[in-house]
């Protein structure tokens, strides 16, 4: 682990980088509040594949975390905007499909698409347009890792609406089936399930 402008300068050596970059990642916001605090410049840290604990946060689905460093960042807001080693900005880690015991936090495909998008949409929120069609090194944009890391979670997701849409008699089978967009697709469609909840709100 190592941290990016601090890399050189002695007087940060003594940052528990390693601790504070793996609080992140497992959701413990205890120590990186404690660590924030103690070393405010640690909110540079990055591990070898260039991930901020920002990064990580949003990649684990570590809500808790991710609010409490967007509270602290201030003037810090630029971080937003870095890139890890592969040229991935928050918004494509994010389209990233999250490790498995995140995902079970809920269940079934409609909910756990519901979640997702979410997760995208309030990121999307925080970033510059432009990060919104920015490519990374392997010429992909964030909606296109989005599409391809949940294509099956997607699809699922279309086979049982489709089945309660059809079952309603309220839309007819060709039109789900030729839709081009399979993320606006959702967007627009798990929108409903996302205000029916009492629970909608993710960063509340």
């Amino acid at each position: 682990m190592f941290c990016w402008v601090l890399l050189d300068r002695p007087e940060y050596s003594s940052i528990p980088k390693k601790a504070f970059l793996l609080g992140a990642k497992t959701g413990i916001q205890e120590i990186v509040e404690h660590i924030l605090v103690v070393f405010p410049d640690a909110i540079y840290c990055v591990d070898e594949e260039g991930h901020s604990a920002l990064h990580l946060a949003v990649m684990y689905r570590r809500e808790h975390v991710f609010n409490f460093i967007m509270q602290q960042m201030g003037v810090h807001k630029k971080l937003l905007l870095k890139v890890d080693n592969g040229g991935n900005n928050i918004l494509h880690l994010v389209g990233r499909m999250p490790y498995q015991p995140q995902l079970e936090v809920v269940s079934g495909a409609v909910l756990q698409m519901q979640r997702e998008v979410q997760w995208y949409k309030e990121v999307e929120k925080l970033v510059p347009v432009q990060a919104t069609t920015a490519m990374n090194h392997d010429g992909k944009t964030p909606v296109m890792i989005f599409e391809e890391n949940h294509r099956r979670m997607i699809q699922s997701e279309q086979q049982w609406i489709l089945s309660v849409l059809l079952d309603s008699g309220a839309i007819m089978a060709k039109n789900l089936r030729s839709a081009a967009n399979p993320l606006s697709l959702s967007l627009s469609l798990v929108f409903w399930a996302h205000f029916s909840s009492p629970s909608a709100g993710l960063f509340t």
